[in-house]
């Protein structure tokens, strides 16, 4: 059996008492107060204002013009959510308003959608900007991509369109 010298032994046992003491100041330190952290940070949702009614997020579908319903989206699948700008595919439906708005025909086309401008409300994060581009045939006299500016997450609407 082999001996170590006292002296080894004290000197082993001070270099790993101060290893140990090291890490527990540093990593008391770096915690205020020494409390251990949480894992993961809470994620807040995000949302979009859907005509000042009501905050959806991740919407399948979402109405883009509030007054009549003309255009809506559909079969929306979203990737990126929460970031600073989200993607979507899916469809629009929109009325062609041929031979007039009351009679017109639908169009459903295959459309790529992007959520930015995220803003952070008294409630909400919300994005605010939705960027629709049609990625197949564009029916005469519509315009692709076309913007449109959603509402804050804090702004609602009665139901008859006033604020």
């Amino acid at each position: 059996m082999v001996r170590l010298a006292p002296e080894l032994i004290g000197i082993a046992t001070l270099a790993a008492a101060g290893l140990l003491a090291g890490c527990a100041i540093t990593d008391a330190a770096a915690v205020a107060g020494g409390q251990v952290p949480s894992a993961l940070p809470v994620a807040q949702e995000v949302y979009l204002n859907e005509c000042g009614h009501e905050l959806v997020s991740k919407p399948g579908t979402f109405t883009l013009t509030c007054a009549d319903a003309g255009q809506t989206l559909q079969g929306l699948t979203w990737s990126g959510w929460g970031t600073p700008e989200a993607i979507a595919t899916g469809t629009e439906v929109v009325n062609l308003c041929t031979p007039s708005c009351v009679a017109g025909r639908v169009a459903s086309l295959p459309v790529e959608v992007r959520a930015s401008q995220l803003v952070t409300g008294k409630s909400a994060i919300a994005y605010t900007r939705l960027t629709v581009t049609v990625t197949g045939r564009l029916p005469a006299g519509l315009s692709s991509p076309e913007d449109f500016t959603l509402d804050s997450p804090d702004t609602r609407h009665d139901a008859q369109g006033g604020k």
